[in-house]
């Protein structure tokens, strides 16, 4: 998939930029993660399925700009390809998820409620909620997406890949790649500082956690 291409490049890239970055941090990591974005988004097809909390499913392939509907405070609106959830109010009622889903062929790029951007490749899904409560941001992945987190230290953002690994997050661009058929889990961090199963990983470095244990590659 595309996610995978741009991860390989990135970890190219890593090795050659480490030291550089440690006086041009910001420029090299904004080179580095424009580029992967535009890895991202030119091969595949935009198209998704959103699976409400209660149920119906919106087809996103053809739906123009505009409000689709308001959930536990926040309203899900179609901007430019991208759907986008803002919260406008505070809810009481119970925390709703929604799920995002990729067939084979198609991608779909959305903004979560604080502000996340999420590139969401083929033959993948994302379940989050509709607004984030508590001292965490949790999400769930099957397969493979690009995070852009935006940043909160009073509320790290974590991501279950398929009920297998934690990665625990503050504020970061990364890339994971967790398919129902592989054997480990594949995370390349742009910027910022990610923990694996524990395992702090730093910019340039991927990291392949075993289902079983941790491991390094690269």
């Amino acid at each position: 998939g595309f996610i995978r291409y741009a991860a390989a490049a990135v970890v190219l890239l890593g090795i050659g930029t480490y030291v550089w970055l440690g006086r041009h941090q910001e420029p090299a990591t904004r080179q580095v993660v424009s580029s992967m974005k535009d890895t991202l988004i030119v091969p595949g097809k935009s198209g998704a399925i959103l699976t409400l909390a209660d149920g119906p499913q919106i087809v996103l392939d053809s739906i123009g700009n505009g409000r689709l509907t308001e959930q536990n405070g926040s309203e899900v609106t179609m901007r430019d390809g991208r759907l986008t959830y803002d919260p406008v109010t505070e809810s009481k009622a119970a925390i709703a998820y929604n799920t995002m889903t990729t067939p084979r062929g198609r991608q779909f790029e959305i903004t979560l409620p604080d502000g996340t951007r999420v590139w969401l490749n083929a033959a993948s899904s994302i379940r989050y909620p509709t607004v984030f409560n508590g001292k965490h941001r949790k999400v769930e992945l099957d397969g493979e997406a690009y995070f852009e987190v935006k940043q909160n230290a009073k509320q790290p953002f974590i991501v279950n890949a398929r009920n297998k690994a934690a990665i625990e997050v503050l504020g970061t661009d990364f890339n994971i790649s967790a398919y129902d058929n592989d054997k480990s889990l594949n995370t390349t961090l742009i910027n910022g500082s990610v923990k694996v199963n524990g395992v702090v990983i730093k910019p340039g470095q991927p990291a392949c956690a075993e289902w079983w244990h941790q491991c390094w590659c690269g």
